[in-house]
């Protein structure tokens, strides 16, 4: 199954050291892959925020007791510019993914992740003060 160019995917984020709340930039962290060269991801594009929030709780933050801190959002088409997929891998959930494959050399696995890093949007589990209508006083 193929998924669409233009389809969301979401990395979730469990780390305060996958993202810059500075500028709200993601860091090349959040897309280096585990041991196994995959990538796991959620295909988001027919997900409200309330259900997409849902899944990374569910799924990702809770099994691993951790807290869920925000996602990296990008399209399908930006990881294919990079001569990579978005693989369905369904055992987990039916919108999960991963993206495939990785290089073996560790500079070169940075150096795609940082690329899908600058193509992603940060999405903050929390809205800052200012996303609320103005900073705190």
């Amino acid at each position: 199954m193929t998924i669409d160019p233009n389809e969301r995917i979401s990395r979730f984020m469990l780390s305060r050291n996958e993202f810059r709340p500075s500028d709200q930039t993601v860091k090349a962290k959040a897309f280096v892959p585990a041991k196994n060269k995959r990538l796991s991801v959620y295909r988001i594009s027919t997900l409200s925020e309330s259900a997409i929030w849902s899944i990374g709780n569910e799924f990702v933050a809770e099994p691993r007791g951790k807290t869920l801190y925000g996602r990296a959002d990008l399209l399908a088409k930006d990881v294919y510019a990079l001569q990579q997929k978005v693989e369905p891998e369904t055992s987990i959930h039916l919108l999960h993914a991963d993206i495939i494959p990785w290089p073996d050399g560790r500079d070169d696995i940075l150096f795609l992740a940082t690329q899908l890093a600058l193509r992603s949007k940060f999405v903050s589990r929390t809205p800052s003060p200012d996303a609320l209508g103005g900073a705190e006083e």
